[in-house]
């Protein structure tokens, strides 16, 4: 390490006629290169030299770097940021949030989510892609909380949020799920609708369960959202449910994946079947998936 430094300052010397470690970490930062050097310099500058290099090579280094570089200047003092945010004009606010997309705290989390409501659409958008560089674990529960506000153009603006973080997200809210109550669960199912896959069918199999009707009406919507082949047998279980909105969304699905297996369930259903909307619904959905069974064949007339 001290040799690699000292030739850095030679290069540096020989370029500038400076070895200053502002000028030296600028450069290495701008080449993307000496990363490992970084800790060194940075220690050795003052702390408006540590702000003023982040401010210069922000715009022209990689996010990695970027990271990187956050880490180094505002581990112990990010607090600061928080505390000057509001004397900055809105360029300034714009690189703060950027910046504290790379600071993994949970106050910093819930920052941005509070500037996720700014008017400013340039300051929401900016927070929500912080957001997304914060780990799921830290933004998970805050941002489930966020969904349930009365704002109604807040949980839109989560949801932007959560489908960028879909891989790593999706793990931590099936394994969550469980333990929340049903009013929260209805948000996580919702959200699983928009974001989720077949990994996703053992927690709403299990959700389709609950006591709370609303809860299983979420479960019937996710499952039309997700329009998976191999989540028919859930939906047949729904189509027994005594709450009339969830066998609707129950035949609707069906219908919409055309599954051949589910054609004598819903017979059988026809017969017990009481809702005259949902009987029309349930003629439908045969019909649909009879019609898709039919081959389609042509006629070729040798002229």
């Amino acid at each position: 390490m001290v040799i690699k430094v000292a030739f850095t300052k030679l290069k540096m010397f020989i370029k500038t006629g400076k070895t200053s470690p502002y000028v030296i970490a600028k450069e290495l930062l701008l080449n993307n290169e000496g990363l490992g050097e970084m800790k060194e310099l940075i220690s050795k500058m003052e702390e408006k030299e540590k702000e003023s290099l982040v401010q210069e090579v922000w715009d022209k280094i990689s996010e990695d770097t970027q990271k990187t570089l956050v880490s180094l200047v505002y581990s112990e003092n990010w607090e600061k940021l928080l505390k000057i945010y509001w004397d900055l004009d809105e360029e300034g606010q714009i690189r703060t949030l950027e910046i504290l997309g790379f600071i993994p705290k949970r106050d910093v989390v819930n920052f941005l989510l509070d500037q996720l409501k700014n008017k400013k659409e340039v300051i929401s958008l900016t927070a929500g892609a912080a957001l997304k560089n914060q780990p799921p674990d830290l933004t998970l529960e805050p941002m489930l909380e966020a969904l349930m506000q009365p704002e109604q153009w807040l949980p839109s603006r989560v949801y932007l949020v959560l489908r960028e973080q879909r891989e790593e997200i999706l793990p931590f809210l099936l394994a969550k799920v469980n333990e929340l109550s049903p009013q929260v669960q209805q948000v996580v199912v919702q959200i699983l609708g928009e974001i989720g896959d077949d990994s996703c069918l053992p927690v709403l199999e299990k959700l389709a369960e609950s006591p709370d009707q609303f809860l299983r009406k979420r479960v019937g919507e996710a499952l039309g959202q997700l329009r998976l082949k191999s989540s028919w047998p859930i939906l047949v279980r729904l189509l027994n449910d005594p709450y009339w909105p969830v066998r609707l969304h129950a035949v609707e699905t069906l219908a919409e994946l055309g599954v051949d297996k589910a054609l004598p369930i819903l017979e059988e259903r026809k017969l017990v079947e009481k809702d005259p909307l949902i009987l029309e619904c349930i003629q439908e959905a045969i019909e649909k998936i009879e019609d898709a069974k039919i081959p389609i064949t042509v006629n070729w007339v040798r002229k």
